[in-house]
């Protein structure tokens, strides 16, 4: 009877160490799973890390351009001042005559005087042509014009903004006076020219924003001409304003 006692005691210590390691595993177990929360993948049983959503960029608003202004037209016969309007430059300005005699217009400053305005004309006859206007002196300025004509109807059409200047060598062609488009010189250039006209032929390189005294003199002549001359040291972009009464051409290149 004593020696089956032993036993039963023994038996029992040794139960009770096995549970207290069970336990002990468990509660490993338990922390290794704490953290980060898992997601269980839908498709799975498997536990898988949560997917952070970015989110959608704001689209930037695109600016629209402003819309283009339009053409200023003026019409009217024989001599007369038009109503003021808001001259804008540079500009592209178109001119019809269908009289006989002379047509000399202008665009003038409303209160100023004809030496604060820009010349657009002086011909005879019936005419059309194109010339340009540079500067910003008559910018947003009302302004009206000022036709000097004998007879017949006439048409002004100021449309904004002019070409962009063209590289040299560049060829220009005309019958009465006006301005040509722009060219970009930079350096020494040989200017050949051509007058098929009785009057004046006077020819100067203009820079836009200056004026005939910050330019360079290319001729002044009478009647017929067939000539060539040279201009120096230029840098930026030029016109050339013309005075003629007959067709006439001008030509540009570097020496």
């Amino acid at each position: 009877m004593k020696r089956f006692f032993f036993v039963f005691v023994a038996m029992v210590v040794v139960g009770c160490s096995s549970g207290s390691e069970g336990t002990a595993g468990a509660a490993a177990s338990i922390a290794t799973t704490t953290g980060s929360p898992l997601a269980l993948d839908p498709a799975s049983s498997t536990p898988s890390a949560s997917a952070s959503v970015e989110p959608t960029p704001a689209a930037t608003p695109v600016p629209s351009s402003p819309p283009a202004s339009a053409p200023i037209v003026l019409k009217g016969k024989e001599t007369r001042k038009t109503k003021p309007f808001k001259m804008v430059s540079p500009a592209t300005v178109d001119l019809a005559f269908t009289g006989t005699g002379n047509f000399i217009s202008s665009i003038v400053p409303v209160g100023g005087g004809a030496l604060d305005g820009v010349h657009l004309s002086n011909t005879i006859g019936k005419t059309k042509f194109r010339t340009y206007i540079y500067g910003d002196q008559l910018d947003g300025v009302s302004s009206y014009a000022d036709v000097l004509a004998s007879s017949g109807s006439w048409t002004i059409t100021i449309t904004p903004g002019a070409p962009a200047a063209q590289p040299a060598p560049a060829s220009f062609t005309g019958k009465w006076g006006l301005n040509t488009t722009l060219v970009h010189l930079q350096g020494d250039y040989t200017v050949t020219f051509t007058h098929a006209g009785s009057g004046n032929f006077i020819v100067y390189l203009v820079p836009p924003a200056g004026s005939l005294f910050d330019g360079e003199q290319v001729t002044n002549e009478i009647g017929k001409v067939k000539d060539s001359t040279e201009v120096y040291g230029l840098d930026g972009d030029y016109y050339f304003q013309v005075t003629a009464d007959g067709a006439w051409t001008i030509d540009i290149k570097a020496q």
